[in-house]
């Protein structure tokens, strides 16, 4: 009996570290992509400015 607990008990380990991967994934992934943004933004506006439109 304390053997089935005990793979419960893993299994709800093992689950939440599986989440916190996946979070770290998604927050790196929504970094990059505001990252990549807000570069293409600031060389729009460079490109702008240099033409002086």
């Amino acid at each position: 009996m304390s053997n089935i607990l005990h793979q419960q008990h893993w299994h709800c380990n093992q689950w939440h570290y599986i989440q916190i991967l996946l979070d770290i994934s998604v927050y790196s992934h929504l970094v990059s992509g505001l990252s990549f943004v807000l570069h293409h933004l600031l060389h729009v506006r460079y490109l702008l400015l240099s033409t002086g439109l």
